[in-house]
C-alpha cells in the first residue's frame, strides 16, 4: 500500500521530470542545432580522384523564436563557407509545433537559402 507521502513524492517527481524535459526540448535543444558532421564516402564504381562535396541541411523547422530567418541565413552562410559542390535540403522546413511565438513564411527562409 502506498502512503500519501509516497504518492505525492511520485507525482511531484514526475511533474518535475516532465517540466525539465519540456524546458530542455524548448529552451536548450533548439540552440544546439548548428554542428557540422563530416563523412567520407566512396561509392562502388566511383571514379578514382573524383571528389564531390555535398552539404545536407535537414530539419530546419522555421519558426520564431528558435529558427528565425536570420539564423537560417547564418546556417546558409556556414554551409556556403564549406565550399560544397552541391547543397541538398532534406525536409521539415516549417515548424509543426504550436509552441512558437510566430510563424516564418516560406519566402522569408527561402531567400537566404537560394545563394
Amino acid at each position: 500500500m502506498i502512503t500519501r507521502r509516497g504518492f505525492l513524492r511520485v507525482v511531484g517527481s514526475s511533474a518535475f521530470t516532465l517540466a525539465s524535459l519540456g524546458a530542455y526540448a524548448v529552451g536548450i535543444e533548439p540552440m544546439l542545432l548548428t554542428h557540422v558532421k563530416r563523412y567520407t564516402l566512396t561509392p562502388p564504381h566511383w571514379p578514382a580522384g573524383l571528389k564531390l562535396r555535398v552539404v545536407a541541411l535537414a530539419d530546419i523547422h522555421a519558426c520564431r523564436p528558435w529558427m528565425t530567418p536570420e539564423r537560417i541565413a547564418a546556417l546558409a552562410a556556414e554551409a556556403n563557407a564549406l565550399q560544397p559542390d552541391l547543397i541538398v535540403l532534406l525536409g521539415d522546413y516549417t515548424a509543426g509545433t504550436k509552441i512558437v511565438t510566430g510563424r516564418v513564411r516560406v519566402t522569408e527562409w527561402a531567400r537566404p537559402c537560394r545563394g
